[in-house]
């Protein structure tokens, strides 16, 4: 009917005298058609030809030119519920689909920093033929993903602070939060430093470390603690660059930061002997956590001197040295304080689950290191969607964009299905010749191949869980996000109290992906009951 409708209009256009008629005409026409059809190329055109716009019918922000507060309520939606989507909702989808993706594809290597370098030590040190070497890395990951993730908030929090900020036109308020977040950031990673160095034998103790392995593991915690600070100052400048919708420096930056990883690592791990000549002494698992430090702080340099080059927020490149009122800092409390404890629930997870692997054996904590490592880098692969929610969702809402913002996320969490489906298959059809990848041990490599199962399984779920996460980031739903990972730690725990062997551990994890995946979409799609910051109804 409104093609129809808009069709009977074109004769009026034709042969009227004036162009008042024919605007007349148009609006008649296109009375209670939907905004996306208002704002059609074809009759953008014809008006600004005619050098008229109607009232407040303004484009649509999906296109990125005009925000949605210009909507009048008979133009808030593009179509009954009862629809199926529009022409102009699938012309829509792509410029949507290029927006997320533009920001996605990049992050994908600011993501995988820790995860790929973590990778890169696992595929040297699984090299050599003893589990105990890859025993103690396991255990010194699951330390380090616990000291350094739970500071995560740096990322999570200045990320919609910077973007919305400067989604109003706010530099200065930009500045001043990247500013305070590199201050937090320095204070906090030093006094890290100092906490693994002084209880580093207690806290390898803990895990249950076995005693051919307590050594190595102590050895690499102590070096790797170096790069404390510059793990955190990396985490709050690819938050900032994400704020300023720039995920290809991040990239550029941990690129080279691996490269350097991946050189060092056989360097100082099995040294360099030249005519029967030790140039670089064999440091064994400690030179595997040299390696890794360097390629931090370099990753931190490089995230800090690019940052002084973006004129927004080039003033923010500093560490404050001096009080800043309360008022002023409220928002990066608040959002900072509810993701390190929601931080700290998801961390205490996956430290308690590697030390029950550890109890299990040297074989099964090994395997479970390869198989953590796989699923850690999958899964922020998967989260670099989360990456483009977290910018594009803030964007939007900080133009007061709300059902823009929805429908953003909506194809989000569509994407994320399909991509959860697509690592699922691929790590079923791998599962026989992956694990030989990572480990030379025959025990390790069938206690891996067991686990790809639970891996595969588990891929969809992630990939909803990880951009869901994104999507209530974005809109600054933290307080919400804390409280349901509360609620998935203590069911995980449960199962990891009450299982036996490598399954019950990797049981307790599949349940945590569960119980999370169930609180976001109940937040998500539970309307108004569920008072969700994105609901449209």
């Amino acid at each position: 009917l409104w093609v129809m409708r808009y069709m009977q209009t074109i004769p009026a256009m034709v042969s009227s005298r004036t162009t008042l008629l024919a605007v007349a005409a148009m609006a008649a026409a296109t009375e209670g058609m939907p905004t996306c059809w208002q704002t059609m190329p074809m009759r953008e055109s014809w008006l600004l030809d005619q050098g008229k716009r109607l009232g407040g019918s303004r484009v649509s922000p999906l296109k990125g030119r005009y925000p949605s507060s210009a909507l009048t309520s008979r133009e808030a939606s593009c179509r009954p519920k009862w629809q199926a989507p529009s022409m102009c909702q699938q012309t829509d989808r792509a410029d949507i689909d290029n927006r997320i993706f533009s920001l996605a594809i990049p992050a994908l290597g600011s993501l995988a920093i820790d995860p790929l370098l973590g990778l890169v030590d696992t595929l040297y040190l699984g090299r050599i033929p003893s589990p105990s070497p890859l025993a103690a890395l396991g255990v010194c990951s699951s330390i380090f993903n616990y000291a350094f993730f739970i500071f995560n908030f740096f990322a999570t929090a200045t990320t919609p602070l910077i973007s919305r900020a400067l989604a109003a036109g706010e530099k200065e308020e930009a500045a001043e939060t990247l500013a305070q977040a590199l201050t937090a950031a320095a204070l906090l990673g030093v006094s890290t430093v100092g906490l693994l160095e002084f209880f580093s034998h207690g806290i390898i103790e803990s895990m249950g470390t076995s005693p051919d392995a307590f050594a190595s593991a102590e050895g690499y915690l102590r070096i790797r603690a170096l790069a404390a600070p510059a793990v955190l100052l990396s985490s709050v400048g690819n938050g900032a660059f994400r704020g300023l919708q720039d995920t290809r420096t991040p990239l550029l930056i941990l690129l080279v930061a691996n490269l350097v990883n991946f050189v060092l690592d056989p360097l100082f791990i099995y040294g360099v002997n030249i005519n029967s000549v030790d140039i670089v002494q064999p440091m064994g698992v400690e030179g595997a956590g040299l390696a890794t430090a360097i390629a931090e702080w370099i990753s931190a340099g490089l995230f800090m001197g690019t940052l002084r080059q973006r004129e927004a927020v080039s003033k923010g490149v500093r560490v404050m040295n001096n009080l800043v009122p309360l008022e002023e800092v409220k928002p990066l409390l608040v959002a900072s304080g509810a993701v390190f404890l929601r931080s700290i629930a998801l961390q205490s997870v996956l430290t308690f689950a590697t030390s029950q692997a550890a109890r299990t054996g040297t074989e099964a904590v090994a395997a479970h290191q390869v198989g953590l490592q796989v699923w850690l880098l999958m899964s922020f692969a998967v989260d670099s969607l989360a990456v483009a929610a977290q910018t594009l969702i803030a964007e939007e809402l900080g133009k007061g964009s709300k059902r823009d913002a929805r429908v953003i996320a909506d194809r989000l969490t569509t994407l994320a299905a399909q991509i959860g489906l697509l690592l699922m298959l691929a790590f079923l059809a791998s599962s026989s010749f992956l694990p030989k990848v990572f480990t030379a041990d025959a025990k390790v490599d069938e206690i891996v191949q067991h686990l790809l199962l639970y891996i595969s399984v588990m891929q969809p779920i992630n990939a909803l869980v990880f951009v869901g996460d994104g999507i209530l980031q974005g809109s600054e739903d933290f307080a919400f996000l804390t409280k349901a990972m509360f609620v998935a730690a203590a069911s995980s725990l449960l199962v990891l109290l009450a299982g036996e062997g490598i399954d019950g551990v990797w049981s307790g994890l599949v349940v945590l992906q569960v119980m999370r995946a169930a609180g976001l979409g109940w937040r998500y799609y539970g309307g108004k009951a569920a008072g969700g910051p994105l609901n449209v109804e």
